[in-house]
């Protein structure tokens, strides 16, 4: 996703500073670009979930989107490796966001977990709307993640 929103911004005539986790990806996200890469810098975030962690990206950026988390397919606890680095992820964003004075949006995005209503079971064919989203608590969460995950993935 992060590629696509990358692309439409330079093509639309922004500057971008994307964020990482390495050096590794840099290569091949400026080859995605192509020409339009001379407008795209990158900051290194090993951890998002560190306190401050968005802190120097941030600084002099006019809009900031957060599209991503860090993500395991067979997590050993769901909790410490997905939920608390998701939601402090996000938190450190916002914190970051608050301390930009020209900033003029955040825009957050989710994933499918956010609207699914596991209670409701799979339901193909069913279309979502902005109407649906997951009314699971955060204990239910690390429970119901666990199923998600080994149903989907078949990880055991």
């Amino acid at each position: 996703m992060a590629a696509h929103l990358i692309h439409e911004f330079l093509d639309a005539g922004y500057n971008v500073r994307g964020t990482l986790r390495s050096t590794s990806s840099i290569p091949k996200i400026q080859a995605a670009q192509g020409d339009l890469s001379s407008r795209l810098t990158f900051a290194i975030i090993p951890d998002i979930s560190a306190p401050g962690a968005f802190d120097e990206a941030a600084k002099g950026v006019s809009g900031i989107i957060h599209s991503a988390s860090p993500f395991i397919i067979a997590p050993k606890d769901n909790e410490s490796e997905l939920l608390q680095p998701a939601i402090r992820g996000t938190v450190n964003v916002l914190e970051a966001a608050a301390k930009v004075p020209d900033l003029s949006r955040v825009v957050i995005t989710s994933s499918f977990a956010a609207i699914l209503d596991m209670s409701k079971g799979y339901r193909p064919g069913y279309i979502y709307t902005e109407k649906d989203w997951n009314p699971a608590t955060y204990a239910e969460a690390v429970c119901i993640l666990s199923g998600f995950l080994y149903h989907n993935f078949n990880v055991s």
